[in-house]
């Protein structure tokens, strides 16, 4: 115990920084799947080896928030003591090779839907727990009620970790896999059945990666309960790129899974250009009195993590992520202090109207190619043209703080050109009535009377908020508005209207 405490002291010692952890859940995971090619002659593909690391990095976060919480200890100072438990994922292979010598062993998820056949004791050489992996596992989950025992010195807390961290294992390894491969793949009854189409199998591993990672973002934002309040009352700015995605592929003749997979990206790609865009703006914070909720580490994580999840679904030969990953190319452009388009007109405009020409492409080449039609063309040409002006108007709440951060918006550069602000603000608006009004035109000229009805109903309240100058209320009552009438587009194109 001494040795342990030792260890533990000297690990919380180093200072907090992702990099550390992401790092060492390469190392270990690539170790671990290099151990199972060389010891046991198992032809795993680099695409496979790269589904190793979502698994370590999950993991650690999952203990980080058990221990933090049943610990009560912040999270940055078990990070250190976790790379211990995370370091045992190397020796699964090595004790199972000298275990059984020439024999081989296969490790793997249970993803079968079968409650019953759940390795709760976490060794079951028919469904690919061997003891190597076993024991590793048990040595882990003493690891984390040793930990807890030592910080605080409480039975009924170490027995606590006991139980919460054997719980993430049997999720982790069991519960998760087998829910996402139930919703993304089908029921999957027994091993013969998925071994029996390869292609099958290394879909349900690479889906179950996928989802590991997005369930990080998830974890992170419950150890950063700050930065999570700081973000929840603007997740609201990513719903129109969210439901732009979502009516690309009801122009295309439907919604699937894949895509409500490409929406979810985009919120979450819109959630990171909201984090960048808070620690960059930190000048407008200070003289708006808002919270600088956004450290220095949160940048790192939710770049790399995503950078992973777009990996992951490029092994899956998606035309519709590369889309995604030039809208997230896009926020670095748009947010950071080398370019930041930000404060350059019309740069942030363009920009503005690329994410939103990205969102709806999403949606669209979930689709063959050969599917797309004129008229999702045209609608591409106004998605870019039509989001390029109207974007312009959310600047109008923070005209103060852009002035004192010197962003070059589009009112500032019109009062440079010597029109006033009030002229400015009437000309603005007026031009986004106008896109306002571009929705149900198009649906009359097609024919669909009741929907194009009900599109210009559902913009009426936007209107009411362009008649005078778009303060913060104006401009949630604005973008409720636009959501709306893209909710009724989409209505149209999957002929629920």
């Amino acid at each position: 115990m001494r040795l342990l405490r030792f260890l533990i002291d000297k690990q919380e010692k180093r200072a907090y920084h992702f990099y550390t952890l992401f790092s060492f859940c390469i190392f270990v995971g690539f170790t671990r799947g290099l151990e199972e090619v060389i010891f046991f002659r198992q032809a795993i593909k680099p695409s496979q080896l790269l589904t190793f690391v979502p698994f370590y990095l999950s993991l650690g976060f999952l203990l980080l928030l058990v221990l933090s919480k049943v610990a009560r200890v912040n999270f940055k100072r078990v990070a250190g003591p976790i790379l211990i438990g995370l370091f045992l994922g190397i020796f699964p292979p090595v004790i199972d090779f000298i275990i059984l010598q020439n024999s081989s062993a296969r490790y793997g998820y249970y993803f079968l839907w079968n409650f019953q056949g759940i390795p709760w004791m976490a060794y079951d050489t028919s469904i690919n727990f061997p003891a190597g992996e076993a024991i590793t596992i048990w040595l882990s989950i003493l690891f984390c009620t040793a930990y807890t025992y030592i910080k605080t010195l409480s039975v009924w807390r170490s027995l606590t970790a006991l139980a919460a961290t054997y719980v993430v294992f049997i999720f982790h390894s069991s519960i998760f896999p087998m829910i996402v491969t139930r919703l993304t793949v089908g029921e999957i009854t027994s091993f013969s059945q998925a071994v029996s189409d390869m292609f099958k199998m290394e879909y349900v591993i690479s889906n179950i990666s996928l989802w590991q990672l997005i369930l990080t973002f998830a974890v992170y934002l419950a150890l950063r309960p700050a930065l999570f309040n700081s973000l929840l009352p603007r997740l609201n700015h990513t719903l129109p790129f969210v439901l732009l995605s979502l009516l690309g592929s009801a122009a295309m003749g439907e919604i699937n899974s894949i895509s409500l997979l490409m929406a979810l990206l985009i919120f979450i790609a819109g959630l990171i250009s909201l984090v960048q865009n808070d620690f960059f703006d930190e000048i407008e914070d200070r003289y708006l009195k808002r919270p600088l909720a956004v450290k220095k580490n949160d940048l790192p994580f939710f770049n790399l993590v995503f950078t992973l999840v777009l990996i992951q679904v490029m092994t899956q030969n998606s035309r519709a992520v590369l889309v995604v990953a030039i809208a997230f190319s896009l926020t670095f452009l748009y947010n950071y202090p080398f370019y930041r388009a930000k404060r350059t007109f019309p740069a942030n405009l363009k920009i503005e109207g690329a994410w939103a020409l990205c969102s709806f492409l999403s949606g669209v080449l979930v689709f063959h190619p050969g599917k797309i039609t004129t008229e999702v063309l045209i609608l591409s040409f106004l998605v870019f043209g039509g989001w390029s002006l109207v974007s312009s108007i959310k600047d109008s709440k923070d005209l103060l703080g852009d002035f004192r951060a010197r962003n070059n918006t589009l009112f500032l550069f019109l009062r440079r050109k010597g029109i006033r602000l009030s002229a400015s603000h009437k000309i603005i608006n007026r031009i986004s009535m106008v896109c306002l009004c571009m929705p149900p035109v198009m649906l009359s000229i097609k024919g669909d009377f009741l929907a194009s009805i009900l599109v210009l109903c559902a913009g009426i309240p936007g209107i009411w908020a362009l008649m005078k100058r778009v303060n913060h209320k104006r401009f949630q009552v604005f973008l409720a508005s636009i959501n709306i009438i893209i909710i009724f587009c989409m209505g149209h194109y999957l002929k629920f209207i």
